[in-house]
């Protein structure tokens, strides 16, 4: 029978030594977070994923506390529980679990250990644990909102002990001419080489990646398959649709814990949730008027709001705009750390990333905006408002109308697309581009058909008319009022070595124009041709009509 013992039997052993350095040089080290940080972790499981990313056994100075830490990754690896029971069992099981008898001296007298018994001795007086010595972590707990801040502190003094330690190595090794000291420099540079707490990539096989997966509950719809809890949503469409006025009213129904359009069909499974509007578009005065009940300027006709409903606008005193993406972003960030919302609305993302269409400086934009998410803990919902630059609307919208759509759409779980309907000026229509949570139940043929108009209460909102399909909304495309710009298009493109192939297939993608490759073709060097002339195709007159001369009838014989 084997006697190999398990990695859950065997004693821990510190990998780091500082028993080397002179006894001059005091080791920086904070018992107390120590006990904080183990204490949270009993209380709340959860606080052990976040301090997970953080920390490792090498990060606790004292030798019991790494044998609590041990105890945590087992039982997280095993998939069990967290608490004072399974932990208690774990170190027990370990043989680190300190009581009476094990340590009781008296039994000891007139008795000769063995070399083996001696060092087990030695483990459990340097590692373990007493039961009571693990409830007290739990009374060292001052607050357990701050568990991640506290694992920073002490990562950053186990770096500043490894430090120390390797430079106390590198002293010595300098001295010693025995030593090649290009060892010694890499010796140095790959033990200071610091690895950042916050892993960018977690390696794991795909079982775990499953089990794991099915821990983490499902997120909740908020206005049916539109939007979903823990997102980070993009809400996108042209100047003068009323994106604004949607977005305030999702915010205003997800503030109360309603339905969208008050409709079955766009439920809110969640509660009330604290909603947070970052509005870069309007000023107060201008709020008032769009949601004010009839034509009177008084307060009280203003249109009342729930009291989970808050907006951030731009301070009037601000006007350091060469900086304002940078520090709008930060500040931002500091307003959902400090009011701790659900649901976060942004309107508009060129407010903080002026060069949206950018790829780059997008890509940075959404980085943050998901790191800030992701970081919340709460859940947290971001509503991103953005734009659409000028496009055909004869064409049906799509995701490359969005402006900086590469960078924007990797990074969005929902995108959501708002167009004018050519039926009724007060009418639009809402369309799914992408639901990486749910079904993309409002496609081409199946959009949200609503109208903007005014209730009541003097909520300015949309309100759901029917569903439509998406062709009998758009315009219809006209060649002649295109012409100049199709062909000066496909003229440039074509000097550039374009084929006249897939210029048919640019026409017919950008512009919405069927035309044969060779159609294409002479029509652009038609249009060359005029342009080196200096006659425009549109300018020409028209030919008149050739006279058909009709035959004098032939006199009739008498």
């Amino acid at each position: 029978m084997s006697t190999a013992k398990t990695p859950e039997q065997q004693l821990p052993v510190a990998k780091k030594n500082y028993s080397q350095l002179p006894h001059q040089i005091l080791m920086p080290k904070n018992i107390a977070i120590e006990e904080s940080i183990l204490g949270q972790i009993l209380i709340d499981t959860s606080a052990f994923k976040i301090a997970n990313r953080v920390l490792n056994s090498d990060s606790f100075y004292k030798e019991p506390h790494v044998t609590v830490w041990k105890a945590f990754v087992v039982l997280n690896n095993k998939t069990q529980p967290i608490d004072l029971i399974t932990v208690t069992e774990q170190i027990n099981k370990t043989g680190l679990l300190i009581d009476a008898p094990k340590l009781d001296a008296s039994k000891l007298e007139g008795k000769k250990l063995s070399l083996a018994e001696k060092r087990k001795r030695s483990k459990l007086l340097k590692f373990g644990i007493t039961s009571f010595g693990l409830v007290e972590f739990t009374n060292r707990v001052a607050s357990a909102a701050n568990i991640e801040y506290h694992c920073r502190i002490l990562y950053q003094l186990q770096m500043r002990r490894d430090a120390i330690s390797t430079a106390y190595e590198l002293l010595k090794k300098s001295a010693d001419m025995t030593e090649d000291i290009f060892d010694t420099y890499d010796s140095v540079a790959k033990n200071l080489r610091s690895k950042n707490p916050q892993n960018v990539l977690t390696y794991k096989s795909m079982n775990q990646t499953m089990i794991d997966g099915a821990k983490e509950p499902p997120a909740k719809r908020l206005c049916g398959s539109l939007l979903h809890e823990n997102t980070l949503a993009i809400i996108f469409a042209g100047a003068g649709t009323g994106k604004t006025i949607f977005s305030t009213q999702v915010g205003d129904v997800l503030s109360r814990g309603t339905n969208l359009f008050g409709n079955k069909d766009f439920y809110n499974s969640a509660k009330e949730k604290k909603v947070l509007l970052f509005d870069f578009e309007m000023e107060e005065s201008e709020v008032f008027q769009r949601y004010k009940r009839g034509d009177s300027n008084a307060e009280v006709n203003g249109f009342e709001w729930h009291k989970n409903f808050f907006r951030c606008g731009i301070n009037p005193n601000f006007i350091d705009f060469e900086d304002a993406d940078t520090l709008i972003t930060n500040e931002i960030q500091l307003q959902i750390e400090e009011q701790k919302p659900n649901i976060v609305i942004l309107d508009n993302i060129t407010y903080i990333s002026s060069e949206s269409s950018d790829t780059k400086m997008a890509t940075k934009t959404m980085k943050k905006l998901l790191a800030i998410q992701k970081t919340s803990g709460n859940n947290l919902s971001i509503i991103v408002i953005a734009h659409t630059p000028k496009r055909d609307p004869s064409l049906p919208i799509e995701l490359r109308h969005l402006a900086g759509a590469a960078a924007f759409a990797n990074f969005a779980k929902n995108i959501i697309a708002i167009s004018k309907s050519k039926l009724d000026p007060s009418m639009r229509y809402i369309k799914q581009l992408k639901n990486r949570q749910d079904i993309e139940m409002y496609q081409e043929e199946n959009v949200i058909v609503c109208g903007v108009n005014k209730s009541d209460s003097g909520r300015l909102e949309y309100e759901f008319l029917k569903y439509g399909r998406e062709a009998n909304h758009l315009m219809t495309p006209d060649f002649k009022e295109q012409e100049f710009d199709v062909l000066t298009d496909c003229l440039t493109r074509h000097k550039k070595g374009e084929s006249w192939r897939s210029l048919a297939d640019h026409v017919k993608m950008e512009y919405g124009i069927t035309m044969t490759h060779t159609t294409v073709m002479r029509k652009v060097k038609e249009f060359a041709f005029n342009e080196l002339t200096g006659i425009s195709e549109l300018d020409k007159p028209e030919k008149p009509k050739a006279k058909t001369s009709k035959k004098k009838p032939k006199p009739k014989k008498v």
